[in-house]
C-alpha cells in the first residue's frame, strides 16, 4: 500500500446520482420537470408578512369582525379544488349530488351536504347582535360548552350565538 500518494477529499457521493449542493450553488435540474421552490430566503418573509397583514384587515374569507381576535383557518387547510370543482373537504373525497351540490358520502352511505363549499361568508355588520347586554355570562358559558363538547350540556340559549362563536367549515 502506497502512503505517499496525495490525499484529496472527494465530495460526498449522493446515492441518487445527482451532485449534492450546499444551497448556494446552482441547483441541479429537477428530474420531475417542475421548478424547485427556494425555502426561506429573501422572498419568503415579505410574502408571509403580506398574508398576515391581509388577514388582520378583515379580508374576504375571514368571517369575523375586523377587530376580532379569532381567525378562521385558511380555506386551503381544509378544502382542495381542481379548477372550480371542490374535490376534497376535510381530507375526504367530495361527491356531487345533482351536479351542483357538493357533499360527503358518510360511512352508512348517506349524503351530507357541504354548506359553505366556497369558504366562509364575508363579515357583515348586520349579523352582530343589537343588544349585547343579552349575552350574559350564562349564555356565553353555554356557547363555550357547546363549542367544546359539540352539543349543549343544558338548555340551548334563546339568543343566537355571537358571530365569533360560529365556525364555517361544515
Amino acid at each position: 500500500m502506497d502512503t505517499t500518494a496525495s490525499t484529496t477529499t472527494a465530495a460526498p457521493s449522493n446515492p441518487f446520482g445527482q451532485p449534492m449542493s450546499n444551497g448556494t450553488a446552482a441547483q441541479a435540474a429537477n428530474p420531475f420537470g417542475q421548478p424547485q421552490a427556494q425555502l426561506g430566503g429573501a422572498g419568503a418573509a415579505p410574502a408571509a408578512a403580506g398574508a398576515a397583514a391581509a388577514a388582520a384587515k378583515g379580508t374576504p374569507g375571514n368571517p369575523y369582525a375586523p377587530n376580532s381576535t379569532k381567525q378562521h383557518p385558511p380555506y386551503d387547510s381544509y378544502a382542495n379544488r381542481v379548477g372550480a370543482k371542490l374535490v376534497r373537504f376535510k381530507g375526504q373525497p367530495v361527491m356531487y349530488k345533482d351536479a351542483a351540490t357538493p357533499g360527503l358520502r358518510l360511512p352508512d352511505g348517506s349524503f351530507r351536504k357541504i354548506w359553505f363549499p366556497n369558504g366562509p361568508p364575508a363579515y357583515y355588520r348586520g349579523t352582530e347582535p343589537e343588544d349585547p347586554a343579552s349575552y350574559t355570562d350564562e349564555v356565553k358559558k353555554a356557547y363555550a360548552d357547546m363549542h367544546a363538547n359539540g352539543r349543549f350540556l343544558g338548555a340551548m340559549p334563546e339568543v343566537p350565538p355571537l358571530r365569533e362563536d360560529c365556525v364555517w367549515d361544515f
